[in-house]
């Protein structure tokens, strides 16, 4: 079990496909998973399954008031923290398993001076081991497409934002509202008077087509056949 070198067809011969070659298909892997990723996430309005974010801010203290004397300092109520859970992502993941390993299924590879297909192990740590790396890399390109990350920005170049509804808000206490007329309400001014900061919302980033050499594998009349494009594409999926 290896990484391989899988046989394309060109113009009349068969080849083994370059690095970059397999890079490209290991791309438009990448790109498949991001037209149907096998982990989602959604935006809900409360309750979602991956946990809590919190923000806190400060709001002011109580109001006092004495008939005898000016309330000192050391008996006025201090500014508190106010805490606001924010729990609006919901993950589903699907169900899925390997295709089965018929023995002849996948691409072909050299071994030895002859073809023989690849196995299922092989598979994965040729072209479905470095797509995972690409798609759990910390950056957002093309190569981790299907994927979400959380951005302060609705509109994100290369990627789709989810919802519209933030699922964070930084907020503070807005020190200019309040006021020396609230204080002189009969029924005091209200403690807590945010202001958002900072709205996050959730963003998918957007998967890109590309082109890529077709590996050639053993037909059902036992027979060495070029993969279509469709069915090769459809078999990547079966492996995510």
């Amino acid at each position: 079990m290896a990484v391989r070198s899988p046989l394309k067809y060109d113009s009349g011969n068969l080849k083994e496909m370059s690095s970059a070659e397999v890079d490209q298909i290991v791309d438009q892997i990448v790109y498949q998973y991001s037209l149907n990723p096998s982990v989602s996430l959604s935006v809900v309005s409360s309750g979602g399954t991956l946990g809590t974010i919190t923000d806190t801010r400060l709001q002011a203290g109580a109001m006092s008031q004495t008939n005898s004397s000016f309330p000192s300092e050391a008996t006025t109520a201090e500014p508190s923290i106010v805490t606001v859970n924010y729990d609006k992502i919901s993950q589903s993941v699907a169900s899925v398993s390997p295709i089965n390993d018929s023995g002849t299924l996948f691409p072909l590879f050299y071994n030895s001076g002859n073809m023989q297909a690849m196995s299922l192990q092989d598979v994965k740590d040729t072209f479905l081991h470095p797509t995972i790396d690409l798609l759990t890399a910390a950056t957002t390109t093309f190569q981790q497409g299907g994927t979400y990350h959380i951005s302060a920005s609705s509109g994100v170049s290369g990627s789709t934002i989810v919802s519209a509804t933030p699922v964070y808000l930084d907020t503070r206490a807005d020190t200019s509202a309040y006021s020396n007329a609230g204080l002189e309400n009969a029924s005091g001014e209200a403690l807590d008077q945010p202001t958002t900061i900072t709205n996050y919302y959730l963003q998918r980033v957007d998967g890109s087509d590309n082109s890529y050499p077709n590996p050639v594998y053993i037909n059902a009349s036992n027979n060495v056949q070029e993969y279509a494009a469709s069915n090769f594409k459809s078999s990547r999926s079966k492996f995510l």
